[in-house]
């Protein structure tokens, strides 16, 4: 779990919802309830499942078919990266029943390919890769705030770590 799930979990618990993080490694999130490393315990309690995964070696697939089976008919919003989870994958648990609705931003091709049945599936939600919005003056907000810590010699925000892929 990261600063972008941390910040959907807080949102989340304001309407009152339990949150559980799926995380590398065990820790207390702000936001969450519980994180754990161990992805069926997080998928099974879970209403609603919100992927903000990196594409990573570890993380790529990570949502088979066989991790969403222990899912219970909840909702799935995909607002990550696209190669968590496949068309197929998501398609079988629409049709069994282990997903009840997906809400799709990202996928694996981009742009969807228009012969994708995703398109047409009554349960799916397709938006144009649209989820974070990025406005010029918070771009430039934050280079200013990253610029003065850096001259400061402070640790920078939001700064990617090329060992962990993101």
């Amino acid at each position: 779990v990261g600063d972008l799930a941390s910040t959907v979990a807080l949102r989340c618990q304001a309407f009152g919802m339990k949150t559980f993080g799926f995380a590398s490694r065990q820790r207390e999130v702000d936001g969450f309830n519980e994180t754990s490393t161990d992805l069926a315990h997080v998928l099974r309690p879970s209403d609603v499942v919100v992927n903000l995964l990196p594409s990573t070696p570890s993380t790529r697939g990570l949502l088979d078919s066989e991790a969403l089976r222990t899912c219970s008919g909840a909702l799935f919003v995909n607002v990550g990266r696209g190669d968590i989870v496949s068309e197929a994958s998501l398609l079988k648990a629409l049709e069994e029943g282990w997903l009840r609705r997906a809400v799709l931003d990202v996928f694996a091709p981009e742009p969807l390919p228009a012969t994708s049945r995703l398109w047409s599936h009554p349960d799916v939600q397709v938006s144009p890769h649209i989820s974070a919005i990025s406005y010029p003056e918070d771009v430039a907000e934050l280079f200013v705030e990253n610029l003065s810590l850096w001259v400061q010699v402070k640790p920078l925000r939001f700064v990617a770590d090329l060992d962990k892929g993101y």
